[in-house]
């Protein structure tokens, strides 16, 4: 990959797409993981500092926001935080006693699954708030081209942003990315490498308490040689990830509308 070629081309074409869109302002999670610090970095040169906002979206006490902290006070981009633990924590007590109010429901359990998706969809609602409380915002996402293949994202959650940088580039790519970005800017400062740090970080989700590649039962290496190369060179694990895309096809599609037979003219 020619690393400075694709990043001055994502570079281009967010500045074509903000451009478009009547868009002036960006609004991205920073999670304190490799995706949101590069996609902030290339948002920052796309758009200027003045118009990105980061905003960290801790659960209580979060063990890594302060990698979180680090990325917009280096990138000196805007930031605001919401510690989202009040919303999660009165939602999920809410929410269960209503569906148990009637005793249709009652052998319902909330299951650690349904809390992670709910902690990534009030995540989304955050920041789609801040973007329509300021002129001209878009959410950006952070995803990444494994976690979109594989489907490993919530629905309506971290999928759902306007605009993805970095979809298209798998983990190593961004590393690449970052690392060109890192060394543009900052060299060999110690701001560089405390930037490094967090580019070099395994990715986790900051919820299940799991690495990613831990909770997937694969690398981001066989994913992308599955998508890439079409096997990453053990069976198995070929057929995991393809049966990950496959189930997963309905996140990278809008819901379809159910055919009614009504005759227009």
């Amino acid at each position: 990959m020619n690393t400075q070629k694709v990043t001055e081309t994502i570079i281009k074409n967010i500045k074509k797409y903000f451009k478009d869109n009547g868009r002036k302002t960006a609004v991205v999670g920073i999670s304190g993981g490799k995706d949101s610090l590069v996609v902030a970095m290339l948002l920052k040169e796309a758009l200027g500092e003045e118009n990105v906002v980061g905003v960290l979206l801790p659960e209580g006490n979060q063990t890594d926001i302060n990698d979180s902290n680090i990325v917009t006070n280096l990138l000196q981009i805007k930031q605001t935080s919401f510690n989202i633990l009040p919303i999660t924590a009165n939602f999920i007590d809410i929410a269960f006693s209503i569906m148990n109010k009637d005793g249709e429901l009652e052998s319902a359990n909330v299951t650690e699954q349904s809390k992670i998706n709910l902690r990534a969809r009030i995540r989304m609602a955050t920041l789609y708030y801040v973007a329509q409380s300021l002129d001209n915002a878009c959410v950006v996402g952070t995803g990444n081209a494994g976690e979109i293949y594989v489907g490993y994202t919530t629905k309506y959650g971290d999928s759902g942003a306007d605009v993805f940088p970095i979809g298209e580039l798998h983990v190593d790519e961004v590393v690449e990315v970052g690392q060109y970005l890192i060394d543009k800017y900052f060299e060999d400062t110690y701001e560089g490498l405390q930037l490094m740090n967090i580019l070099n970080k395994e990715p986790s989700d900051g919820i299940s308490g799991k690495t990613d590649e831990e909770a997937l039962g694969v690398t981001y290496d066989d994913i992308k040689n599955v998508e890439v190369n079409g096997s990453c060179g053990d069976k198995k694990k070929d057929n995991a990830i393809k049966k990950m895309h496959i189930a997963s096809e309905h996140k990278r599609k809008m819901p379809p509308i159910i055919k009614s037979g009504v005759v227009r003219k």
